[in-house]
């Protein structure tokens, strides 16, 4: 059935209009962004096929495009589950095939454009089967469960390993280890040199390697990097030695002045009267969050009107938000014994504070954020512990 002259596709309570670029729910428009959305194009226009990879990498971007197209291609097909309130773990609309690509599984009608006219539904589920066949139908399945189920857990028994390290600097020259770097997937920004030795300087390289260069500014002190803004103009960081709690300058226990770097050079501003121990901006860009004291706090992009978000015993480092901006996940670290660290999660409204891995022996030591920023081996091992337990 040619679609070249359609331009609705309903499936469920969505419809997606190819000429205005609409998608609806039960009448109401949504918002999707456009790689999201030309990914759903794909797999509307394919319903009950496999839709590899690498089609739609080659769909999303041209060959000379510079960018990470595996993370990029997770982050599109994730942000289309969200908007249609899908799930990885149990889909009803866009299906993985693992190490292959993905399948629109949904019925799928398509209208003519303009009158409402139904063409009829490119995959119309298939019509009622013998009970014989539906017995082999499950016992078909339950093997291919029992199977997937062994490779799986062969597979996790593999240790995960590095295969390839690729070097990005040459310049012999000290970096924080404790101050990760941050990227706006061309670049590469880290703080070589320490504050309290001599000072520090915001250091840049290209992703793929190459000369290391610095980013002029007045800022002499640079403790750590904290984050890059969404649109990768700015760079929200610590300057000055974080130190034991002030009282008479507001600063709070190894907190230091927040401040923010415009790129690729510029003027400094600090952030307020904001001390902090780590920060970033929040998802819209309006506000930031950061940790102040034993505080997680919000305030205005200037440092202005701070709340009191929720209270934690410790350090808090590692701030992240979800992707959906819904939750915030970080790590703290306790301060008497310094010997220990937890990941923690709350939502972003300040609800439901908790502990993400409750009862976890194996490590004294977890980092975590969300997304890209994961601790791997913890959440790897984790799931180990698991099938150990249940399996």
């Amino acid at each position: 059935m040619s679609v070249q002259n359609t331009s609705i596709y309903r499936f469920g309570a969505f419809e997606l209009d190819l000429r205005s670029g609409e998608l609806r729910k039960n009448g109401v428009m949504l918002k999707l962004q456009e790689q999201p959305r030309q990914v759903l194009v794909h797999l509307l226009q394919r319903p009950d096929e496999v839709v590899s990879r690498d089609e739609l990498r080659s769909l999303l971007w041209t060959d000379d495009t510079f960018v990470d197209f595996e993370i990029g291609l997770n982050t599109a097909v994730k942000r289309l589950r969200e908007t249609l309130g899908d799930s990885a773990n149990n889909p009803k609309f866009v299906g993985t095939i693992p190490r292959r690509g993905y399948k629109f599984i949904a019925p799928v009608e398509v209208l003519l454009g303009g009158n409402g006219h139904q063409l009829g539904a490119v995959n119309e589920p298939a019509r009622r089967q013998p009970k014989s066949s539906i017995r082999l139908a499950y016992l078909a399945a339950f093997t291919l469960a029992i199977v997937s189920a062994g490779l799986l857990w062969r597979g996790l028994l593999r240790l995960p390993r590095v295969s390839k390290a690729l070097r990005i600097t040459n310049d012999s020259k000290a970096k924080r280890s404790t101050s990760l770097f941050v990227t706006d997937n061309f670049h590469l920004y880290f703080v070589e040199g320490a504050p309290w030795a001599g000072g520090s300087e915001i250091a840049q390289a290209s992703a793929t390697a190459g000369e290391t260069t610095h980013i002029v500014t007045s800022l002499k002190e640079v403790l750590k990097i904290f984050a890059i803004s969404q649109d990768r103009s700015e760079l929200l960081l610590a300057n000055g030695v974080g130190g034991a709690a002030d009282p008479k300058t507001g600063r709070p226990d190894s907190a230091a002045e927040l401040w923010v770097q415009p790129l690729p050079a510029g003027t400094p501003h600090r952030v307020g009267n904001v001390y902090a121990t780590d920060a970033c901006w929040t998802p819209d860009g309006m506000h930031i969050l950061y940790a102040n004291g034993q505080a997680l706090m919000t305030a205005e992009k200037d440092g202005s009107s701070p709340q009191e978000l929720a209270k934690v015993v410790g350090v808090v480092h590692g701030l992240r938000y979800s992707p959906d901006g819904r939750r915030i996940r970080f790590y703290v670290v306790r301060t008497v014994e310094f010997d220990s660290s937890s990941i923690w999660e709350i939502d972003a409204n300040g609800e439901h504070l908790h502990l993400l891995l409750p009862g976890w022996k194996e490590s004294p030591f977890c980092a975590a954020g969300i997304g890209r920023q994961m601790a791997t081996t913890t959440i790897f091992r984790r799931a180990m512990e698991r099938i150990r337990r249940f399996g």
